[in-house]
């Protein structure tokens, strides 16, 4: 009996299987461990591999979980992206045109201007420059000129802040 003691004590440090030729009642062709001192070894190994596999598997999950997270932010900053830049495109349109309005209507206003000045009669020691700041028209010009002012400013605010 302490032959056979022995003999599994180095079996089951070298981590083996008993030999078959081993003599009967030994336990032959039963692995070390599966019915004695070694079989706990097994389940607790295969237990930790276990956990640590579930442990990697959480870790794979959450990791894309963060990725698809990323992602959905990207597609939404993209979104407001190209939002920005159809609005943007809008407003410059929008300044141009009130500029070529604004440019259009200042040369409306000189050429009426104009024509007031070949048509006003110039008294003496009136210029016709002091005429067209005492011209009840001029009210009107300086409210058109500074309301086109105003809505350039508002745009550009628009654009650039």
């Amino acid at each position: 009996m302490t032959e056979e003691l022995e003999y599994l004590k180095h079996a089951s440090a070298r981590g083996g299987v008993v030999p078959p030729s081993s003599p009967p009642g030994s336990g032959a062709g039963v692995a070390v461990g599966a019915g004695g001192g070694g079989g706990w070894r097994n389940r607790r190994s295969q237990k930790l591999d276990k956990m640590e596999i579930l442990t990697l598997q959480s870790s794979l999950h959450s990791e894309i979980q963060a990725k698809q997270a990323v992602g959905e932010e990207l597609s939404r900053t993209r979104a407001e992206l190209l939002a920005s830049q159809r609005e943007l495109v809008e407003v410059r349109q929008r300044l141009e045109s009130l500029s070529r309005d604004m440019k259009h209507k200042e040369q409306h206003i000189r050429d009426m201007q104009a024509r007031l000045d070949q048509h006003a009669p110039h008294q003496p020691g009136n210029s016709s420059r002091s005429w067209r700041w005492s011209s009840p028209y001029m009210p009107l010009f300086i409210g058109v000129t500074s309301c086109l002012w105003g809505v350039a400013i508002l745009v550009y605010h628009q654009i650039y802040d």
